[in-house]
């Protein structure tokens, strides 16, 4: 048995005049395409869109009480999103139009006008109406879709995170007993085998604390904080990465700054603009970090010998999973966490992340954080 295709609901459209005759004449143009509901003054036309929910509002301007274009203002303040307002109007001076424009109107249609006219601009606003209804279903299904995939992700590491916790721990004992008997070669494999394990434990944190963060918003536990003290913290735990891959990382100077910040958050993403820069640099570079006050605050400065930031990248960056756009280039991938995680913590300091190029090959990532206020 065939299937009949189901019908799309037709539309509804608003017409607002204190003529009888002018609404009557729209009604029996648009009547065989669209239900019309009638409206005599402003106020009626409010209620109007309120219990009609019209897909089109088609209005006069000159009306008795509120005009039209005091009640385009409150239909485009009070009704549903991206309902369009088009005036019939005999008005056709400019800076009535003007008017019309500042009061939120859609479009104008002269009285008396075309037939042909009306029934094209009818069609056109409310094909324009539907596919903004679809676009914003849709915009809402992929942000259930988007929560649905960032709570299957918070599952994953937290199931992930005991059984690697495990093996860690027994690499560790492992490579304790056999730090005595075992082979230097032997011994490499397994300090190998701890700094990939450490790297994945690190990476399923950074997925949980930034899920924390995007769900909780970002609570900052300030406090007076010397920045030198944070970078050196921050620093230390990047010498085992950085000495697996043959990079040497150094302060580039010994200048300090105080801030008020949230000291884990801090050391947490210097960290990792430092493995960020470890990552990308050649074997036999250094990693420099600098601490440059000033413009009303301190700046901390990663500078590496990497492959750089695209121009059309470096505004993109830190954003969430830019970085797997660049696959397949030549430049930086991967899985834009880190760099997130910066510019979140940068931003809720009242702070910025940036990137910049450095002279003479590779990049620069900075932070910057306001001074004590």
């Amino acid at each position: 048995m065939a299937t009949r295709t189901p019908q799309p609901q037709r539309a509804t459209v608003l017409v607002v005049d204190d003529e009888p005759l002018n609404r009557a004449l729209c009604k029996r143009i648009l009547a065989t395409e669209y239900d019309v509901v009638e409206a005599a003054d402003g106020a009626s036309a409010l209620e109007a869109v309120r219990l009609a929910t019209p897909d089109l509002v088609l209005l006069d301007v000159m009306m008795p009480g509120m005009n039209g274009f005091e009640t385009c203002l409150r239909i485009k303040r009070e009704a549903p999103e991206s309902l369009p307002v088009v005036f019939l109007t005999s008005l056709n001076e400019q800076g009535e139009r003007n008017a019309g424009l500042r009061a939120g109107a859609d479009d104008f249609l002269s009285k008396p006008f075309d037939r042909q006219e009306l029934l094209l601009r009818v069609a056109t606003f409310v094909r324009l109406r539907r596919q903004d209804a679809t676009i914003r279903r849709q915009m809402a299904r992929l942000r259930e879709l988007e929560s649905l995939k960032d709570d299957l992700a918070s599952l994953l590491v937290h199931d992930l995170r005991n059984p690697l916790a495990g093996m860690i721990a027994f690499l560790e004992v492992l490579r304790e007993e056999m730090s005595d008997s075992a082979r230097q070669d032997e011994l490499d494999d397994l300090d190998q085998a701890l700094l990939a394990a450490g790297r994945m434990r690190g990476a399923l944190n950074e997925m949980l604390h930034l899920r924390q963060l995007e769900g909780q918003g970002v609570k900052l536990r300030r406090e007076r904080l010397s920045l030198s003290d944070a970078v050196a913290e921050a620093l230390a735990t990047a010498q085992g990465d950085a000495r697996a891959r043959n990079v040497e990382v150094r302060r580039a100077s010994a200048d300090d700054a105080v801030i008020d910040a949230d000291r884990d958050l801090v050391i947490r993403s210097v960290e990792n603009l430092v493995h960020n820069a470890v990552r990308y640099s050649p074997r036999g570079c250094a990693v420099e970090v600098t601490i440059r006050a000033g413009g009303g605050g301190a700046h901390v400065e990663v500078a590496d010998r990497g492959p750089g930031v695209p121009n059309e990248m470096k505004d993109r960056v830190f954003e969430k999973f830019a970085t797997v756009e660049a696959r397949g280039s030549k430049g930086r991938s991967g899985f834009g966490l880190g760099l997130y995680l910066v510019h979140m913590a940068a931003t809720a300091h009242g702070g910025r992340a940036s990137v910049r190029d450095r002279e003479g090959g590779g990049s620069v990532f900075s932070m910057f954080f306001p001074g004590p206020k």
